[in-house]
Formats: structure tokens, C-alpha cells, sequence
């Protein structure tokens, strides 16, 4: 799939689609209302512009849609993490977990999980 750009607000309705799926847009109002406070319409409007860039897909009839995820959270993962990546680092993934491992970022756990991957990486 081609890189999909979803504003950190739309973002919002994307999590809470990920997690369970499908959903009517009340049940969706509730799940986001736990984070944001967001009005019904706001949501509404968000999922409206998901909707026709094709992120997410509406079936069912009126008063009754069900809403759910087209696009994979990976993929939008994978998307967003690029652009941080070319912005503040040129493109390059080592100078960008360098940056976090230095600066505190991760913990000591999570050093050693990424030494294994590394490792196995190697093989």
C-alpha cells in the first residue's frame, strides 16, 4: 500500500478502531471521549474524512454504519516513523535510535531487546 498521511487527530479514531473493530459511530464517540474530549460531531467529522480517504470503510444503512479500519496500523506506523525519520534525521535509522538510546528514551529493558534483535539481524 502507497504511504498513507494521517493527521495526529484522525490518528485518534484510527487507535480506537484498531483496538476493536467494527464499530457505530456511538460506540466510537464513547472509546475516543476516554482520551479526548472531543464533541460527537468532532469525531464524526474525523471519521467522515477518513472515510473518503479511504482509511477506514462505512457499510451497514443509516443510523446503523458500521466503521472499520482499511489501512493496518504497521503500515501507518511504518509511514510516520519514515517521515520523523527523514525530518530530524536525515533518513538515517541509526543516527535516529543512537538519538533515543543516549537521550534517556529507552529503558534498560527495552536496550536489551533491541541488542537481541540486532543480533539476530546479523544471522
Amino acid at each position: 500500500m502507497e504511504e498513507m498521511r494521517i493527521p495526529e487527530s484522525e490518528l485518534e479514531i484510527m487507535k480506537v478502531l484498531w483496538v476493536h473493530s467494527p464499530q457505530t459511530l456511538p460506540e466510537i464517540v464513547r472509546n475516543v471521549q476516554r482520551v479526548m474530549p472531543w464533541e460527537a460531531v468532532t469525531v464524526k467529522t474525523l471519521l467522515g474524512r477518513l472515510v473518503k480517504k479511504e482509511a477506514v470503510r462505512r457499510s451497514g444503512c443509516r443510523r446503523n454504519y458500521l466503521y472499520e479500519p482499511l489501512v493496518e496500523r504497521t503500515t501507518v506506523l511504518k509511514s510516520s516513523v519514515r517521515r520523523f525519520m527523514d525530518t530530524m534525521f536525515d533518513g538515517a535509522p541509526g543516527a535516529m535510535l543512537s538519538f533515543f538510546i543516549r537521550n534517556g528514551a529507552l529503558s534498560q529493558e527495552e536496550i536489551e531487546e533491541l541488542g537481541r534483535t540486532i543480533e539476530e539481524m546479523k544471522q
